[in-house]
Parts: C-alpha cells; structure tokens; sequence
C-alpha cells in the first residue's frame, strides 16, 4: 500500500482544487446563460424545481453518504485482498443498478398516475419534466460511486472535474433552445439533462473496467453477488448520514414549492440567488 506524503498530499488537494474550480466555474457559466436566455419565466421555473425534485435521491444516496460509507469500507478490505475489494466494488455497482432502476421505475408509476389528477397545468408540467429527467438518478449515483473508486484510487482530477461536462451539455443546450417556445425549450433541457447526467457517469465509468482489467478476468465482471454481506456492513456507516442529509435535501426542495406558491416566477428567483452564494461556499 501507497504511504501518503505531504507531497502526495499537496498534488491530490491541487488536483481535486482545479478540477472543482472549473467545475464551479461552468456551473456558475451554465445559470448565466440559463438566465440570459431563459430569465425567470413560469416555464423556465417549473423546470427548476423538477430539477430539484429529480435530484432529490441522488443528494440522499448518492453523494457524502455513498463516499463516507464506500471508502473506508473499501479501503479496508483492498489493504489485504484487492481481488476481493474489487468484487465488493462490482457487487456494490451491480446492486445499485438493480435498486436504482427499480427506484425510477415505481416513481416514474407514481407520477404517471399521479398526473391524472385534476392539478393546475403548472403542477401538472412540474411532474411531467420530472419524469424526464428523474432515469437520471441512475447515472448520477452510479457516477458518484465511481468517484468514490477513483479517491481511493488517489484519481482525483477527472472526479472532480467531470460535472464541468455536464455543465457544458446545459450551455449547449440553453444556446440551442434560446429561439424555442419557452413551453418546449424546458423539454429539451430536460431531456438534454438526463444525457448529461449519462455522459458525466461514463466519463468515470473507465475508471472501473480499468481496475477489473487487473484484478478480474472479464467473464467474473458479470456474476456479482447481490446484497452480499460486505454491502451490508457498509450500510451501516451510511444509515446516520442518509437521515441528515435527508432532512436537508427534503426541506430544500419544498422551499421551491414555496417559492413557486408565493410566485410562479419564484423558484428561478430562488435557484439563481442560491447558486450566487453557493460557488465560494463549494470552493
């Protein structure tokens, strides 16, 4: 195993530093031209809070809590067997599809039935982005697992650099639409979203089929071993994180039901000025 010197150290944090910098940085670009383009429109803000609610599971399961139970737990068992720890990374990977796309497949129903209510076409165009982009979760928490890989595997570049891709799929695509109807435009970000969403996941997906080249012949990739006893015991770790990230998640994406409730318009107002504070708070 690699001992960590303060060289080491100082190369991984610039790294990962430059890699969030223009991560930030894009994101920042990408709700400028959200805002030039879009300003704060009834449409443009139905779009933000489907995003919002889209990206609900992933802040929840896919993010801290997946890196503070994945990493330690990996760690430890590659310390004294890599060929196993990266059969706990396959069995983990392999899991979280089955979970997730069954997740998106029952939510996807919900919001389907739920649409046949009689709501205002407002709510009604919320829930229909949301079901657009909601196949999303799938890379997203996938991504993030492969992130969580790619720290252990002292890679911290490309982890955090990659959402600048995704950043700059919405810029595309913002340019694009500028000239669409605004009812249409927030159709085709959607659907543009949840291609980034695929693209920032496949950027960190070689990381895996690298270490499985290594340590696995090719035929072992595809007999995981669902639900195995290492999964269970990094659960553990996560359960605590999952309930208070939860509570964070959940209260904010209600603010933007607030805020749309106050004014249609209101949720733009809201993402914009969050996204304003939120760039030296990331940093």
């Amino acid at each position: 195993m690699t001992i960590d010197t303060q060289q080491s150290i100082s190369k991984s944090a610039s790294s990962f530093f430059l890699g969030t910098l223009l991560s930030r940085i894009t994101g920042m670009v990408r709700d400028m031209a959200l805002a030039f383009f879009f300003g704060s429109g009834v449409f443009i803000s139905a779009f933000m809070v489907a995003y919002r609610f889209a990206n609900l599971f992933r802040r929840i399961f896919g993010e801290t809590a997946l890196q503070a139970g994945f990493v330690p737990h990996f760690e430890s068992i590659k310390s004294s067997c890599p060929k196993k720890a990266v059969g706990f990374y396959r069995d983990l990977f392999f899991t979280m599809f089955c979970v997730l796309a069954l997740v998106v497949l029952g939510c996807e129903a919900l919001m389907v039935s739920v649409s046949y209510f009689n709501f205002s076409p407002g709510v009604k165009q919320i829930i229909f982005l949301t079901e657009l982009m909601f196949p999303g979760l799938i890379f997203i928490c996938l991504y993030s697992l492969n992130s969580s890989l790619m720290q252990c595997e002292k890679k911290y570049f490309l982890p955090a650099v990659a959402p600048a891709f995704f950043n700059f799929i919405w810029i595309i695509a913002a340019y694009s639409f500028r000239k669409v109807d605004p009812e249409r435009a927030v159709v085709n970000l959607s659907l543009a979203t949840l291609f980034a969403f695929f693209c920032q996941w496949a950027m960190t997906s070689f990381s895996g089929v690298s270490l499985f080249s290594v340590h696995l012949r090719s035929q072992d990739f595809f007999k995981p071993n669902f639900f195995s006893s290492g999964l269970k015991e990094m659960v553990k770790p996560m359960s605590l994180g999952v309930i208070g990230i939860s509570a964070v998640q959940i209260n904010t994406a209600v603010d933007a039901f607030f805020a749309r409730a106050a004014d249609p318009s209101g949720p733009a107002y809201l993402w914009y000025a969050m996204r304003i504070h939120q760039l030296p708070l990331a940093l």
